[in-house]
């Protein structure tokens, strides 16, 4: 998988668990073109790292799980998207 597939998945999954499937929504948070999303999902192009870094931030999630995370272990909440919860407690 490229940087671009995981960037792609990460938003995809950003959409799909944090905006209720809504790409418009997203857009709307981030104040981007809904065309861009679009362009985003399909893997047309992708974010620049400047870009990336405000999504991180805006959904409380790591720049570097964004960029080559799994979205099948995304976070499930704002305090392991902080690393913020010890999973041996």
């Amino acid at each position: 998988m490229t940087i671009r597939d995981n960037v792609r998945d990460g938003i995809c999954w950003i959409i799909d668990h944090r905006e209720g499937g809504k790409p418009a929504a997203f857009a709307r948070r981030i104040d981007i073109d809904r065309a861009k999303v679009g362009n985003w999902k399909a893997g047309r192009n992708a974010p620049d790292l400047e870009m990336l870094g405000y999504i991180a931030r805006v959904y409380g999630l790591s720049l570097d799980w964004l960029i080559g995370g799994d979205p099948d272990k995304a976070p499930t909440d704002y305090e392991h998207a902080r690393g913020e919860v010890d999973e041996d407690a």
